[in-house]
């Protein structure tokens, strides 16, 4: 598994996709700053983990920003099955979502708090 690398006040994120057992980084991943907040957003961290056959699993850990108030938060999924929500809920900052998500071939992973866009990660 890959370990995240912390800087002063955010943290970037790193995932691995994996299905002979090798780690790969991702390609692409687009930060976007987090609605209701002075202070930087906190990057999330999609490892993908295990595969068995074709169908493959993403490890989504996001760690909520300090807010005022709650928010909601999206996390989506898309994959050539489709696109499907993983979560939708109300978080409180501070706290941290830790989920996984089953995914065919490749994905990408999109998280929204407040409904504002806030990362995006694809998976191979």
């Amino acid at each position: 598994m890959s370990a995240l690398t912390r800087t002063a006040q955010t943290s970037r994120p790193s995932a691995t996709a994996s299905n002979t057992g090798r780690s790969a980084s991702t390609n692409t991943s687009t930060p976007a700053s987090s609605p209701a907040t002075s202070q930087p957003a906190q990057q999330p961290s999609t490892p993908a983990a295990t595969s068995s056959g074709g169908s493959k699993t993403a490890r989504i850990r996001y760690p909520v920003p300090p807010l005022a108030k709650p928010m909601d938060l999206k996390i989506e999924i898309t994959d050539p099955n489709g696109r499907r929500e993983v979560m939708n809920r109300q978080v409180r900052g501070g706290e941290n979502i830790n989920t996984t998500a089953s995914y065919s071939q490749e994905c990408v992973i999109s998280i929204y708090l407040g409904g504002e866009f806030v990362w995006q990660e694809k998976q191979r």
